[in-house]
């Protein structure tokens, strides 16, 4: 795999962190969250963790933007919710300190189930090295997906990374967990289908 070459990526555009990341603090990093759900539900019920939110899509970030000003117009200012536009790898490096994110979340990303896009697989990408030297020590990356050739493709791949331990490998249905409410669109969709969806946590160590 060709090294992932942090220099070379340009600063995000218009993206602008009101306050610098408290390495004190809990910081929570999702990307990809679509047009917000779960960013907002977490940011809510942690509100002394800061949740900083990353979509590249104009059209979903533009229903994340709406979506938090509801919330905000209902009383719950979400201060701890920093969301952006832009791309996760340019974020990363030009805004994420070394050891500064506790958790990371990726939430049902896109699978690309073509074998010529399996460079475009997250856990197959160079930018995932760098990637996890911004992970605390005791930091958890969290992978959920509805694609069992990506859960087993990426379970395999991260088994090879020796600072990773897989601490969590679940496999989850509706049937299986009746209280269980979908955390996004995505993955409310797939147990009111009963597809099974897979949850992989692995921990920085």
């Amino acid at each position: 795999m060709r090294k992932f070459q942090a220099d070379k990526i340009f600063q995000p555009r218009g993206v602008v962190l009101d306050r610098p990341i408290d390495l004190g603090q809990t910081n929570v990093f999702e990307i990809g969250p679509g047009v917000g759900k779960h960013p907002i539900q977490y940011a809510i019920a942690n509100p002394s963790h800061r949740m900083l939110a990353v979509e590249h899509s104009s059209e979903r970030f533009e229903k994340f933007r709406k979506r938090v000003e509801a919330h905000r117009i209902k009383g719950e200012a979400l201060m701890n919710l920093d969301f952006f536009q832009c791309d996760a790898e340019s974020f990363a490096v030009h805004f994420l300190p070394e050891r500064s994110i506790d958790k990371i979340f990726l939430l049902y990303p896109n699978p690309y189930p073509k074998a010529s896009q399996s460079n475009k697989r997250w856990h197959n990408m160079p930018f995932m090295e760098f990637l996890l030297t911004r992970l605390k020590d005791g930091g958890e990356l969290e992978l959920a997906t509805n694609e069992k050739f990506y859960a087993d493709e990426a379970r395999k791949v991260l088994a090879g990374t020796p600072t990773l331990k897989l601490v969590k490998d679940e496999n989850l249905t509706k049937q299986k967990q009746d209280h269980y409410v979908g955390r996004t669109h995505f993955e409310k969709k797939y147990l009111e289908r009963g597809e099974a969806i897979f949850q992989l946590v692995w921990r920085y160590i």
